[in-house]
């Protein structure tokens, strides 16, 4: 941010970040050790980490959060996902709190032959990830082309996903499991995993000139 404050003409001293967090620390599906180390960076980079802040109510340029109030010109929310409330409404559907559907070993929704609920919606182990959206929505096609067989049903297993959060310039935190990778070789990491999206997503040509730019930019 004081970055771009100073690429147009702003003083980046000016600026002042706070990030409020609801929880005892960031990142809290994260292990603990990659949740310290993300703070530190935060605070390294002059973020202002407040935890056990939950935001209550925004009034004007000041929020409110649980030990008085804040005074801001810019509120960026970003508090996870929940449910559709569709999922909520369908009579029949059994939801968790965060509005996400009960769920069999086949996706099914519980209660419900037939209806499979995958990705965010599904109250799996994994839910809110990519790569569990994609692993969810190819094993409901193998459990839907196994009952037209009438064949043995797979087992849904997927893997713990693995976390890439960049933090700042050419800097990354890459977790897979309780192997943790910081700094520029976890910012290397993240990159090519971008690639390889960019590479399902788009022509082989244009694949590289996005990751091309992404990697000029440092972001």
């Amino acid at each position: 941010a004081r970055m771009l404050a100073s690429k147009h003409g702003l003083d980046p001293t000016l600026l002042h970040i706070d990030l409020l967090e609801c929880q005892d620390r960031i990142l809290k599906n994260l292990p603990e050790r990659a949740s310290r180390i993300a703070e530190e960076r935060l605070r390294s980079l002059g973020v202002n980490v407040l935890l056990n802040q939950c935001l209550q109510k925004e009034e004007g340029e000041k929020i409110f959060v649980r030990d008085g109030e804040i005074s801001t010109s810019t509120v960026i929310w970003t508090a996870g996902v929940r449910g559709h409330p569709l999922l909520q409404e369908t009579v029949g559907m059994s939801v968790d709190q965060k509005g996400r559907v009960s769920v069999d070993g086949l996706l099914e929704a519980v209660g419900q032959k037939n209806i499979f609920v995958i990705g965010d919606g599904a109250a799996t182990a994994y839910s809110g990830m990519a790569q569990t959206a994609l692993y969810d929505a190819n094993f409901v096609a193998e459990v839907i082309e196994a009952k037209m067989k009438d064949q043995a049903l797979p087992t849904y297993a997927p893997s713990a996903p693995i976390t890439r959060v960049p933090i700042g310039n050419k800097w990354a935190l890459y977790v897979k499991n309780e192997r943790i990778i910081t700094g520029y070789w976890g910012w290397i990491l993240r990159r090519f995993a971008d690639l390889r999206v960019f590479m399902k997503l788009l022509p082989f040509t244009k694949a590289l000139r996005v990751f091309r730019c992404g990697c000029k930019s440092g972001q």
